[in-house]
């Protein structure tokens, strides 16, 4: 009886995270259309061009907000599936922030050895399963962090804490440590280590790169070209429109790369790792493949949007990390 109460209980949440999805994904498809519909008058009305220009780089950061919400819906509904019935909220720490919680994190004292400090990195499995639970392991692996996972997790009370992060560079070594306190000093480590790190946040059309340490931007740069917008029609129209749209965006590429390189020999002898954000794709054809097979490369998913005055904001979120509370 009460197994089936839970049952229908889950069921309706299932249904509700789908009609959510369903709604944001038709919001999502009404925002291109009217995307496509205004650049098409805007190439026919020099006058309103420019204006329709910013408007169409104010709508593709909406839908790329959109897509990430879809996204994260979709997650949480495929795991509910599964019957994985945990919900995570998360919050975005810079460097600074993500010091200060750790550091009140550190004095948290138990009289038993409830509390547990995991470090995990890509790609690997987390070590004495049973210690967190099924459910929560399931919940972490499905984040599919490729910068691995740090969290802090209290056995006996983890209601009050159960705290975990994608931090913006990978722990050197998967452990699961039980004691009396949490292990932060590795913690600390990935935040306050010293750092020379190339990046590229990489879209159709406008790229940002730069060169920074821990404590520095060093180097900025902004490449914009024109590429035409997604096309909605059919037929052969739309096949003509795609072939000029990949040329367009292999022009991008191939200017970008240039700059990208250029950055790479200027800091040659110090560059220890490259960050590719934004369209993984198209982040990674800017660095390309020799320079990614000299440097240890990881990809992050980055909130900046790139323009020419986002360079604070991208050295800011290089260092930061993505917080989750269970």
């Amino acid at each position: 009886m009460i197994g089936s109460y839970f049952r229908k209980d889950l069921e309706e949440k299932v249904a509700e995270l789908g009609a959510e999805i369903e709604a944001l994904k038709k919001e999502n498809d009404k925002l291109r259309t009217r995307l496509s519909k205004r650049e098409e008058k805007a190439q026919s009305d020099p006058v309103r061009y420019q204006e329709t220009v910013e408007e169409l780089k104010r709508a593709r950061v909406e839908i790329e907000a959109l897509k990430s919400r879809v996204g994260f819906l979709e997650r949480e509904e495929s795991l509910e599936e599964l019957g994985v019935n945990i919900r995570a909220e998360n919050f975005y720490l810079p460097k600074k922030g993500s010091l200060e919680l750790l550091d009140k994190i550190a004095p948290i004292k138990s009289s038993k050895e409830s509390l547990i400090t995991l470090y995990l990195r890509p790609n690997e499995k987390i070590p004495n399963r049973e210690s967190l639970g099924e459910d929560v392991c399931i919940y972490i692996e499905s984040l599919k962090s490729e910068t691995g996972i740090i969290g802090f997790f209290d056995t006996e009370a983890p209601f009050i804490l159960s705290l975990f992060a994608v931090p913006p560079f990978q722990p050197d070594k998967t452990e699961m440590i039980r004691g009396t306190s949490f292990e932060c000093a590795k913690a600390k480590d990935i935040f306050e280590r010293s750092r020379h790190a190339a990046f590229v946040i990489g879209h159709a059309g406008e790229s940002f790169m730069g060169f920074a340490t821990e404590s520095e931007l060093l180097r900025e740069e902004f490449v914009s070209s024109s590429v035409m917008d997604k096309h909605s029609k059919g037929g052969w129209s739309q096949k003509r429109f795609e072939k000029l749209r990949d040329e367009d965006i292999r022009h991008h590429i191939e200017k970008a790369s240039e700059v990208f390189t250029e950055i790479l020999d200027e800091y040659r002898g110090i560059t220890d790792t490259i960050v590719i954000a934004g369209d993984k794709k198209t982040a990674t054809d800017i660095a390309g493949a020799e320079a990614m097979r000299e440097y240890k490369t990881v990809y992050r998913q980055f909130e900046t949007k790139p323009n020419r005055h986002c360079g604070d904001k991208a050295f800011r979120e290089l260092f930061s990390a993505r917080w989750y509370r269970l």
